[in-house]
């Protein structure tokens, strides 16, 4: 009978070498376990996973991968020692890592007691940047940084803070992409995947980076950034940027706000992040913007009514609407402009004045000694029929009688010259209304 995929495999010999001893984790790919090397008798992790390829070129290809796997040597990396394949039982062959066995707790296990310090968060998260900086450069993405796969080793000595090594590096490349989908596998962890990861897109280094965003904000406030499971957990990064407590060290909030950006080409590399965590070289350059940076994949999956701080597609306000239906005043291509007019109404974003900005230069713009000349041209037929109205009353007046000429007539009164047309038409009404 086929042993269950699931039941501990305590007390299997893997590769006639190492003896699993007991259980010390699983997960939705493998399980960890305790295993002893018989040939050197020292105690090992073994990694087993709970499908295994039987194609022989896949198999050589793992084994490709394993190998220059395991010559990636870093303080911060869990080694890997070996790896091979279990066909003890022919109807379920399985895959296994053989790495270091480091004693002590995971940061998941540590976290379930409380956040951390903003120092103890800085030290963790500078370490764990220097070990993601090590394998981007030998062309390896981790693609599931989480706080499972970070354990806590102590170093001996006076230094009472934990070294981070981070674990499951390349699990990546050694999966076969079909052999996931047929076992409903997934890449990465609901609730830590970057906006990338869940959009189904290429995953390079930046996409670990936003990662250690979310299990360094997790360190400092005791609560996963994105919380539901499955599609809520997974998507929430499309829709809402991570919130940064307020009263967080300032280093360390620039550079949290810099690694959760959900533009990749905006984050900050490993490299970078772990020389400003230790205050060496602050992030520059990096300015969230007043506004959700806009995704369309999330836009097009909220509803009319979501919250204002989360990415969503909104209705033209109507008074934008009608000034563009209005247009400008006609031009001698007058139908062209109505049909941009009803184009840009069509495909307006909130930020339709820019679209209308960017759309009507085509229109010929005045100067600015234009624009005098114009605005006198303008003014003065108001002035000159103001003129004529006084005239007309003043010539209505005398011709009633409303006013009583004096015995002595006094001199005509001499008004400030007006030059131009204006003035002119000044004089002839008044030598017209003068007796």
């Amino acid at each position: 009978m086929t042993e269950n995929v699931n039941a501990p495999a305590i007390d299997i010999l893997l590769g006639n070498r190492y003896r699993l001893v007991d259980l010390i984790g699983s997960g939705g790919m493998a399980s960890v376990y305790r295993a002893r090397d018989e040939t050197l008798g020292r105690d090992v992790a073994v990694k087993l996973f709970r499908v295994a390829s039987t194609n022989a070129a896949d198999f050589e290809r793992q084994q490709g991968e394993i190998g220059m796997l395991a010559t990636l040597s870093h303080p911060g990396l869990v080694t890997l020692f070996d790896a091979g394949n279990d066909e003890s039982d022919p109807l379920l062959p399985r895959s296994y890592l053989v790495m270091e066995l480091i004693p002590g707790l995971d940061l998941r296990n540590t976290l379930d007691s409380g956040p951390l310090s903003s120092d103890d968060v800085r030290h963790i998260g500078a370490d764990l940047a220097d070990a993601l900086h090590y394998i981007h450069e030998q062309g390896v993405v981790h693609r599931d940084v989480k706080p499972a796969n970070i354990l806590l080793a102590h170093s001996p000595g006076n230094d009472t803070r934990p070294h981070p090594k981070l674990t499951d590096f390349g699990i990546a490349r050694l999966v076969d992409g079909a052999r996931l989908t047929a076992t409903s596998f997934t890449l990465g962890s609901a609730g830590y995947l970057s906006p990338e990861q869940a959009r189904g897109e290429h995953v390079g280094p930046p996409s670990d980076v936003y990662s250690l965003g979310l299990v360094l904000l997790e360190c400092v406030t005791g609560q996963r950034v994105f919380t539901g499971k499955g599609q809520e957990a997974a998507f929430a990064p499309l829709t809402r940027n991570p919130e940064i407590p307020d009263d967080l060290d300032p280093i360390l909030a620039e550079t949290l706000r810099a690694m959760t950006s959900r533009t990749p080409d905006a984050r900050p590399s490993a490299h970078e992040v772990a020389l400003a965590l230790r205050g060496i070289a602050p992030i520059h350059g990096f300015q969230r913007s007043a506004a959700p940076e806009a995704d369309t994949t999330a836009a097009m999956m909220m509803a009319p009514d979501a919250p204002k701080d989360e990415t969503s597609l909104l209705p033209v306000p109507e008074a934008v609407t009608a000034v563009l239906e209005q247009g400008p005043p006609p031009l001698p291509n007058a139908a062209a402009r109505s049909h941009t007019a009803t184009r840009l109404h069509t495909a307006a974003s909130p930020h339709t004045a820019d679209a209308e900005t960017a759309d009507i230069p085509r229109r010929q713009r005045s100067s600015p000694a234009q624009k005098t000349e114009k605005a006198s041209a303008r003014r003065w037929p108001a002035l000159l029929l103001a003129a004529v109205l006084c005239a007309a009353l003043l010539a209505l007046s005398v011709s009633f009688g409303v006013f009583d000429a004096p015995a002595n007539p006094t001199p005509s009164v001499e008004y400030p010259a007006v030059p131009g047309p204006i003035g002119e038409h000044l004089k002839d009404l008044q030598e017209s209304v003068e007796p």
